[in-house]
């Protein structure tokens, strides 16, 4: 493997260094910058690609990371740039791009996909971590199993009144689709819950948005303008979540109450606000719960904004009559200046793990989403599946982006005060019906946690018979799989096999140990067997150690196969 990114003589190395630089990062080298080019070198590919590593931040990153570099030494500056346009606050978060899959046509390179089958996956994990034992468990446990048909009747009563009776019919079956932004099922009960459950979260965050968006636009459409609030408080590992919350949210409460509250909305002519809650988990610094407010106002811009910067100097003030410290820099006041960017960043909550691969590179490389701590604690990180339970016992029944009648009134617009609404996942128009699973079988392969395996196979274009043979086997009990013999290719077998196939994918050999992985758990389901997938950081290190570099593979999409593109639950 090549030592160092721009460390290698030209004269030793032709093919790898055309030009000598003894910087690791040589953004500020004029020289480098200009006249260094790379060649990466791989085993399998004769027609490597000539690059500017300084010209795609990212490209630089993964040839760091092959030469043994931690990605941020060696990213160039543009690559640590926000996203385009202003940072949305000053704690270094930018908003996140879409969610749907891009390609590069020209490096035919897919960006970070959040499919149904991973976000089934990531429920299954919050499921074990919160189910009792014998007990009922959180509304999350039970979302995703077979919903009700609920038939109302009027009749009328001996005295003559008229009455309404209410019966309700188990689903016999649910029905699986496939859909432009992954799988999906219909006919199962929905928890609805924003910030414990991975498959409904997104939901939430798109209906907080809108109603965000209702605000932004409604306002600036009588000639109104919007300032975009930041709040947080000073908290350290030793400060419980309740705490941090308590703080916060009374200190907010307060600071918009009384008559200093009332000159400030005369100041800025603010017609009220909207606030956002986000909940982070820093390892240095505890639990990172703050808020993102819309404060909408008939005034210019810059009477709003002044008007809002004395709503957080107020809010200081009470964060420090509570005995807590929000400091000045911790706050931010500007004007909204992307509506749709704005809306989205306001209303994502729990939703950040969509978009968790884009949202963590911008952050603090320290902060955790609540998804991130569930992946700790489903590896066995104790600590990681205290923050989890305590995060799970605080956060349900918290409202976010709630518009008040009052302000609704103001603006035209329907009322919504973010509650839960449990209810049965409907079917879609455009979506594709796959075929159709039954009630009970589909309840034990949700009790084994393994859902996500059949929409993965949803996902990945199965023919229906295949995923019917997959759904019989995943819905045996535990106890007859483990002691029935199961299809276990090892790592050595999945490794050269993906080796020969790679130049079908263009040279990408995460796409052929995909491919590969596919074909083998095929093979299992059709002799009626459970697939045991090896370990996907033995295959790499197998397949790495006849490729000196990267070739044009994305190294997220090979980290991502650790958690989401292989077949069973595999260990690190």
């Amino acid at each position: 493997m090549t030592p160092a990114l721009g460390h290698i003589p030209a004269d030793e190395t032709p093919h790898s260094v055309t030009k000598k630089c003894q910087h690791i990062s040589p953004s500020d080298c004029s020289k480098a910058k200009n006249k260094t080019s790379f060649k990466l070198l791989f085993a399998d590919h004769p027609n490597a690609h000539s690059i500017d590593p300084y010209a795609d931040g990212e490209l630089a990153i993964r040839a760091a990371v092959s030469a043994g570099f931690k990605a941020g030494t060696a990213r160039p500056k543009a690559a640590q740039k926000h996203a385009e346009g202003r940072a949305l606050d000053n704690r270094g978060a930018t908003f996140p791009g879409e969610l749907a899959t891009t390609v590069d046509e020209d490096n035919d390179q897919k960006k970070r996909k959040i499919t149904g089958a991973s976000r089934w996956r990531m429920k299954s994990k919050v499921v074990a971590l919160l189910r009792p034992k014998n007990e009922k468990g959180p509304a999350v446990c039970g979302c995703g199993y077979a919903g009700e048909r609920v038939k109302k009747e009027t009749y009328v009563d001996e005295m003559g009144d008229a009455r309404i009776r209410k019966t309700s019919t188990r689903m016999s079956e649910i029905t699986l689709h496939r859909r432009e932004t992954g799988a999906a099922v219909s006919g199962v009960f929905r928890c609805d819950s924003p910030w414990l459950c991975p498959t409904c979260a997104p939901a939430r965050a798109l209906r907080r948005k809108e109603r965000v968006l209702a605000v932004i636009n409604n306002t600036e459409a009588v000639g109104g303008h919007c300032a975009f609030v930041t709040l947080t408080v000073k908290h350290d590992l030793s400060m419980s979540l309740a705490l941090v919350k308590k703080l916060l949210s009374e200190a907010s409460r307060k600071a918009r109450q009384g008559r200093k509250w009332q000159e400030i909305q005369a100041q800025g002519g603010l017609l009220g606000v909207v606030q956002g809650i986000e909940v982070l988990h820093n390892r240095r610094s505890g639990w990172h719960y703050h808020a993102h407010m819309i404060i909408p106002g008939m005034r210019s811009k810059e009477e709003i904004r002044k008007a809002a910067r004395r709503l957080v100097a107020r809010y200081i003030r009470e964060v420090r009559k509570l005995g807590g410290v929000a400091k000045k820099i911790g706050q931010d006041v500007t004007m909204v200046w992307d509506e749709e960017k704005i809306a989205g960043y306001t209303g994502k909550g729990s939703a950040c793990w969509e978009v968790a691969g884009g949202l963590k590179e911008a952050r603090d490389a320290d902060s955790r989403t609540p998804w991130d701590l569930v992946t700790l604690a489903t590896a066995g990180d104790d600590h990681a599946k205290s923050l989890f339970t305590e995060y799970a016992a605080i956060m349900p029944g918290t409202r976010s982006c709630v518009v008040s009648p009052a302000l609704a009134a103001k603006l035209c617009i329907v009322v919504d005060d973010d509650a839960d609404q449990a209810s049965e996942q409907q079917f879609e128009e455009g979506d594709d019906v796959v075929g159709k699973v039954e009630a009970s079988v589909w309840a034990k392969i949700l009790n084994r946690g393994v859902a996500w395996r059949v929409l993965n196979a949803v996902e990945r274009q199965w023919e229906w018979s295949e995923i019917e043979r997959l759904t019989c086997v995943l819905s045996q009990p535990s106890e007859e799989v483990a002691e029935k013999k199961k299809h276990a290719p090892t790592a050595f077998e999945i490794a050269r096999h993906a080796q020969a196939l790679v130049f079908r994918f263009k040279g990408r050999m995460d796409r052929a140990i995909s491919h590969v992985l596919d074909s083998e758990e095929r093979e299992a389901v059709a002799k009626g067997l459970d697939f045991k997938a090896p370990s996907i950081r033995r295959v790499m290190e197998l397949v790495m150690a006849d490729r000196p570099e990267p070739a044009n593979d994305d190294l997220n999409a090979f980290l991502e196969m650790i958690e989401d593109m292989s077949a069973t639950q595999i260990a690190a």
